[in-house]
Formats: C-alpha cells, structure tokens, sequence
C-alpha cells in the first residue's frame, strides 16, 4: 500500500475522521521505508470486551456463566465484576475436562441470542475493529486478543469470530491439572489478564510490548501505556450500540495524547454485514 486512498478501502467502515487519519499515518510511518519496524517486532494487543465486541448489558462469558448455573437449577450468582464471573465459572467448572469446557462453551455460542440484538454472541463483532485486525494481520503483524475474560473460552469463538488462531488468545483462567492423560480444570485461578497483567502476559508470550493497542476501559490502561500507538473506544452511540464512560482510560488518553474513536462519529457502521437490517 502507497496511496492513503488504498489504505482507506482497507477500512471501509470507518469514517473520515481524525481517529481514522490517525491509524492510516501511524501504519504508514512504520510499515513503508527504510525505517519500517521489522516484521519481527509488529506485535498488536486488542482487549475484547467492549473493544472488539458488544459487553453490555453482560458479557458473552457472563451470559454463559448464567446459562449453566441455571441449567444446574441453582439460584444466579451475585457477580459484581468479570473477575467474579471467572471465580464462578472456575467453581462451577472444576473437575471438568478442558475439552468438556470447550464443548459447552461451543454450545453456548452456538445458541445463545443477545438479550436486545436478538443474535449470536459470534456476530456481535464491531466491524470497523475487525477491518482493523485484518488490515493489521495483512501488513505482517501478530495480532493478540488480550482479555480478562476465560482463556478457553474467547478460544472457542476467535477463529469464526476474529479471524484469530486460538494461540493468539490470552486471558484469565483457572490452573489446568494432567491427570491420567487428560487435561482437568480445577478452581485455583492463574493471575487475571487484567491490569498490568496484560502486558506481562504478553510479554511471556511473545518477548515483547505491543507496538499498537486497543482497549475501552481502565483494565487496558497499562497495556495502552506500553503501545506507540495506543487506541480507545469510546462508547457513546445508545441508537445503535449502548452510551456509557469510563471516565479512567477517557482521562488517561487525554493525558497521553491517545487516539479515541468515537462508536456515535467514527463508525460508519458497527456490525458485520449480517446485521444489516436497520442495525447499522
């Protein structure tokens, strides 16, 4: 790519604005020219919640947590934040295989329609972020989900969802045990991919610091810090998505000078095609 038109036609959901501008510059100055990062080091980390996929009024792991409590016939949890969600799970699931785990997981987002989208969890996607993965991935980079939601989990829905190989997920999750050649889960829960923990986690992984990231809440703040370029989406379009702040990463991005993009003014539309009919 040469021209900032064909970068453009890379995006086509996005508007012409500043947010937009911002992303094509930035990719330009480090993709083309002698001074292109190399391919080696053109690491990009995405949380998922609210940044690459719809988190309200609960999360796609959340709505399975209730799903299987319910199925159980117990009372519903009180889950006050993700990280009680995935304590509850880690309970609810102990003992289990992880291929067990996967399989319900699968079943759920097979199933399960959104309360007001009346549609799959998988196609609750923002789309102007998944031209984004896809322009990153063309342009040679490792693209990385990292989220506080399970591991095993965004696993199952990254490949039809994101275009992502289940690898390149990192998250929360419970301790997994070997036992008698099979991989158990039990309740004993690993560090949170949360907070600082997402650029360790990354780190671990990859043996480096993202070059650019994307989050929407205070839980992505450390990771945003660690990018060059660092992105956050903003939710303010109650007509086609939902309104509401997080008044932690809108402040932090004003003090470092972060590009935020407004859901309501920068994108042109906010799913994928299949839900085209009066949802865009």
């Amino acid at each position: 790519m040469t021209d900032a038109e064909e970068w453009k036609v890379s995006l086509p959901s996005w508007r012409d604005g500043s947010a937009r501008r911002s992303v094509i510059a930035f990719l330009q100055e480090i993709t083309q020219g002698p001074d292109a990062l190399p391919v080696a080091d053109r690491v990009a980390a995405f949380d998922n919640d609210g940044t690459l996929a719809c988190e309200k009024p609960h999360t796609a792991l959340a709505g399975f947590l209730l799903d299987r409590v319910a199925a159980a016939g117990s009372a519903p949890p009180e889950v006050a934040s993700g990280h009680d969600v995935l304590r509850e799970l880690g309970v609810l699931f102990t003992g289990q295989t992880t291929a067990q785990y996967e399989e319900q997981a699968r079943s759920y987002l097979t199933g399960a329609l959104h309360p007001r989208f009346h549609r799959p969890y998988p196609m609750l996607t923002y789309q102007p972020m998944l031209e984004l993965m896809a322009l990153l991935q063309a342009l040679d980079f490792s693209v990385f989900m990292c989220t506080d939601s399970s591991r095993d989990f965004m696993r199952v829905i990254a490949g039809p969802a994101y275009g992502l190989r289940r690898e390149r997920v990192i998250g929360s999750e419970v301790q997994i045990q070997a036992v008698d050649g099979r991989l158990v889960r039990t309740a004993i829960p690993v560090p949170m991919d949360d907070g600082p923990g997402k650029t360790v986690h990354l780190w671990d992984r990859t043996g480096t610091q993202p070059v650019l990231a994307a989050g929407n809440a205070a839980g992505d703040i450390d990771m945003l810090r660690a990018a060059r370029f660092a992105l956050v989406v903003h939710h303010d379009d109650d007509v086609r998505e939902y309104a509401y702040d997080d008044r932690q990463i809108l402040d932090a991005a004003a003090g470092g000078g972060w590009t935020v993009l407004s859901m309501r003014d920068d994108f042109a539309r906010v799913w994928p095609a299949d839900l085209a009919d009066g949802a865009q």
